[in-house]
């Protein structure tokens, strides 16, 4: 059996340096209307794009971070800056023709040339896992390739390995038709070698990660999964609903927003300018982005209200995420929805 790891951030990074890949160039599709404007990693979650969230999770563990982009590219420009203000550096790599999600790893190869492995997030979800330790396993494993595997209700719909005793990977189907509940789906998460970055450096078609393990397993190089503790789809708009929902329940919210110790209720807010609150009711948790503007006699309770939002009088508004600069027009009632 593989031992247990217990390894601090600063450990591996004796190993070899690190560069960060967040895959952000598919199409988002399965949001419907949602990504017509804008592309899925910038969708809002407590009113910060998704891709916030993930960046800000990878900067604890590595210094620079490439993003491959397609869909809307243009929607990005002003990301590195953004980052750079919070400490972090991002840059952008168009791709002009999608490549698949192997082949957006390679599209960025050339900005983390001095690193010896990449950790790979993929922008349509949200992870939390013991990183450092993962990464420390990877490197000193010598492995090609770890894939961060977590238990689904559908395996259908995900990237299904196989294991044996030590983790080692034997076999990957892609949505296996009629899958229930599995223990090791591939959820987004990838810890790449710079010496598989070579293998694959000239190919010339579009790469999943699929293809890649089967190549892998056929030369008999070293796949290995890890476990990714808590990951969040956020694929379509019921699961961007039920992410925030989840974090605006929990602690992540101070890392965005201030609470309103004026009112009794549990209330967040954005930006400098304050809302003006009177005759408003609250119920449960509530975030107020920046600017928005609640009207008398809204009742609101669990729900995310964008930036420059309207809510008009008498609406109700529960268990929602209302849009930034989107109206609740007066007296209507919105629940358990994302309202643009």
């Amino acid at each position: 059996m593989r031992r247990q790891l217990e390894v601090s951030a600063s450990d591996w990074t004796a190993l070899g340096g690190v560069g960060g890949v967040v895959l952000c160039a598919g199409m988002g599709t399965r949001m419907g209307a949602l990504t017509e404007n804008r592309p899925k990693p910038l969708l809002p979650v407590l009113n910060c794009p998704l891709l916030w969230w993930n960046l800000e999770r990878m900067g604890r563990e590595v210094q620079r971070i490439a993003l491959n982009v397609h869909y809307l590219q243009e929607a990005f420009a002003q990301l590195p800056k953004f980052c750079r203000d919070r400490g972090l550096q991002v840059e952008l790599v168009h791709e002009p023709v999608l490549t698949g999600p192997f082949g957006g790893v390679l599209a960025c190869r050339h900005l983390l040339a001095t690193a010896t492995n990449l950790l790979v997030f993929a922008g349509d979800g949200l992870y939390e896992a013991d990183f450092a330790a993962i990464l420390a396993d990877h490197c000193e494993r010598h492995a090609e390739l770890t894939i961060g595997v977590a238990s689904v209700d559908d395996g259908s719909q995900y990237g299904i390995v196989s294991t044996d005793c030590d983790g080692r990977v034997t076999q990957m189907h892609e949505k296996p038709p009629g899958v229930g509940r599995v223990q090791n789906a591939s959820c987004g998460v990838y810890v790449v070698s710079k010496r598989l970055v070579s293998r694959f450096s000239d190919v010339a078609r579009s790469l999943d990660w699929i293809d890649v393990v089967s190549i892998l397993l056929e030369e008999r190089a070293l796949v290995q999964t890890a476990r990714v503790d808590d990951w969040r789809d956020v694929g379509t708009p019921s699961d961007l609903l039920r992410v925030n929902m989840a974090l605006l329940a929990g602690d992540q919210i101070s890392l965005v927003a201030k609470k309103v110790d004026t009112i009794d209720a549990s209330v967040w807010t954005q930006g400098i300018q304050q809302t003006d609150f009177s005759g408003v009711t609250f119920e449960g948790r509530v975030l107020v982005g920046a600017n928005a503007d609640l009207r008398p006699g809204a009742v609101i309770g669990n729900s995310v209200i964008g930036h420059s939002a309207r809510i008009e009088a008498d609406a109700q508004v529960h268990d929602a995420v209302i849009l930034s600069g989107a109206r609740v027009p007066a007296g209507s009632a919105v629940v358990g929805t994302v309202w643009r």
